[in-house]
């Protein structure tokens, strides 16, 4: 595994107990994988009230900020 990460890559963890990790920023889109509380997750784009999340192993997709605290 890569040890060496961007200083300026931010890094949020899941603070409810699971969420669903959306194909698209918004509610009617399909759910792609869940995660659980305690996650760790990277932050790639920001759109509103919604985030693009990606994980270690390349899992990407949407949740909204309000899930997410950030590290």
């Amino acid at each position: 595994s890569n040890i060496h990460v961007a200083k300026n890559r931010v890094e949020a963890v899941v603070l409810s107990s699971s969420i669903n990790v959306l194909s698209e920023p918004n509610e009617n889109s399909t759910d792609i994988f869940l995660l659980h509380e305690g996650a760790k997750v990277v932050l790639d784009e920001q759109r509103g009230e919604w985030v693009k999340i990606s994980l270690p192993d390349g899992k990407a997709g949407w949740v909204r900020q309000a899930y997410l605290g950030v590290i």
